[in-house]
């Protein structure tokens, strides 16, 4: 006979192998095995789109010694200038030289005195600037020896594939014990027979555990609750002596005790955390602002930020908005690309940590989701259109401003991102787009209206 499947019943034998459980500490081992994967990825990322653009900015060597020279022009023609200048305070020195020779015994002119420290504060002066000139030609000449070291091996050698990481729980604990073996043992338990030992029934027999029934053992001085088929057994399970109940409660307000005084140095610790987050925030919207000696503080800030709370991903973000702003002060074309690629690594970092927890307020009242994507947009679309970031930093700034959160955020931080969105719709000639967002910030009064106010004049 074939079989018939009785009603509500599947007569198929075969069954999904259940899900893996993780003890916490491995649940925290492969989540630092999953934010290593993405450290080692982002790096990866970052070094082929640094090699990717040195490939398209020197294709030759002629083309990397015409950048050579081009940069090195300015600072050779500032020595041969020194040069000059200083040959010509040798001649008037020499001119004066002999018109003190006139008065070799008695005072000299206070014209002449005068004229004879002018010579030499020009001497002086001139040697410095040389000098400083000099080195300036040494190190750019150094960062180009560099470079084209890196050229030649990049110009002979092809991509390198992105590294692969498996963070499974085979992989980094073992394959685990199949259910079958596990289902034996307590099978062979309930029946009063020891656990089998074929195959890999050894690690349930050995576990004591199983052994006594197969459940979890019991810490000393503590008493398990077995199962109950009533209510005047659960009475009676439930009993305790007055000896017992003093332990209870003197372990509760301990425990209590110790959440307290955890939870009072926690928001002593947080208050002292925001105090500092406000400082750099502060001396990052100066040099958000135009304030260039204000990026390596709020740089500085940010990076001791993020080695404290390396988990945080507004932090995060901020560092890497500083970090790409500190290429503004660089002088060397290779040395502004590495400092921008740093920022932007970290800023990719801040956007790969999001999780739906972090939708809610962090810094300022501001939920850091929002905040995180908007400064990563903001970045992206204020850094050179060869880096190609601008298409992704305009979906963030999309997303910001479509997202539920965005309603409920703080007024200033919304002022912001309408006036980033106004501004960048005025420089796509969206003028009615532009409009509507700037008429947000005049009709709520946020705190850049007045900026508002003189661009919609500019747009009439």
């Amino acid at each position: 006979m074939e079989p018939r499947a009785s009603a509500g019943r599947s007569i198929a034998t075969s069954r999904a192998p259940a899900p893996r459980l993780l003890t916490s500490w491995q649940m925290r081992v492969q989540q630092e095995c999953e934010s290593k994967k993405t450290d080692v990825v982002l790096e990866w990322r970052k070094r082929e789109r640094s090699d990717n653009y040195l490939r398209e900015k020197y294709p030759d060597v002629a083309s990397l010694r015409r950048a050579r020279d081009e940069d090195l022009g300015p600072a050779r023609a500032a020595v041969e200038r020194s040069k000059a200048r200083l040959g010509e305070l040798d001649q008037e020195r020499e001119r004066l030289a002999r018109e003190r020779e006139f008065y070799p015994k008695g005072p000299m002119p206070a014209d002449l005195q005068r004229r004879i420290d002018q010579n030499d504060a020009g001497v002086a002066a001139q040697t410095r600037v040389l000098m400083k000139s000099q080195e300036d030609v040494a190190r750019v000449a150094a960062n180009f020896d560099e470079l084209e070291a890196t050229m030649e091996r990049l110009w002979v050698s092809r991509p390198t594939p992105m590294p692969t990481m498996d963070c499974s729980a085979d992989v980094l604990f073992g394959r685990s014990v199949s259910p079958a073996p596990r289902q034996r043992c307590r099978r062979a338990v309930a029946a009063g027979a020891s656990p089998p030992t074929a195959g890999r029934a050894p690690v349930c027999a050995a576990s004591a555990s199983i052994r006594a029934g197969c459940r979890r053992p019991v810490a000393p001085g503590l008493r398990r609750v077995g199962p109950v088929d009533t209510v005047a057994a659960l009475a009676q399970e439930s009993h305790m002596n007055g000896r017992t109940q003093f332990r209870s409660h003197t372990m509760f307000w301990a425990i209590a005790s110790i959440a307290l005084l955890s939870l009072a140095v926690t928001v002593s610790a947080h208050a002292a955390t925001d105090a500092v987050f406000d400082a750099a925030f502060g001396s990052f919207a100066k040099a958000a602002a135009g304030d260039d000696a204000s990026i390596d503080a709020a740089a500085t800030a940010f990076e001791s930020l993020r080695t404290a709370e390396p988990a945080n991903p507004v932090v995060v973000a901020y560092a890497g908005a500083s970090a790409t702003m500190r290429a503004k002060t660089a002088l060397a074309p290779f040395d502004k690309m590495s400092r921008a690629e740093d920022g932007l690594a970290l800023l990719d970092k801040s956007l790969a940590m999001l999780t739906p927890a972090h939708d809610a307020p962090i810094e300022r009242g501001t939920p850091g989701s929002l905040e995180v994507r908007f400064v990563a947009a903001n970045t992206f679309l204020g850094v050179p259109s060869f880096m190609n970031r601008g298409a992704k930093g305009r979906r963030l700034l999309d997303d910001v401003l479509a997202s539920p959160l965005f309603a409920h955020a703080p007024l200033p931080f919304r002022g912001t991102v309408w006036l980033r969105a106004g501004e960048l719709a005025a420089k796509d000639r969206r003028a009615d787009d532009a409009r509507r967002y700037l008429d947000e910030i005049v009709s709520r009064n946020a705190p850049q209206a007045e900026r508002a106010r003189t661009l919609l004049k500019e747009l009439a």
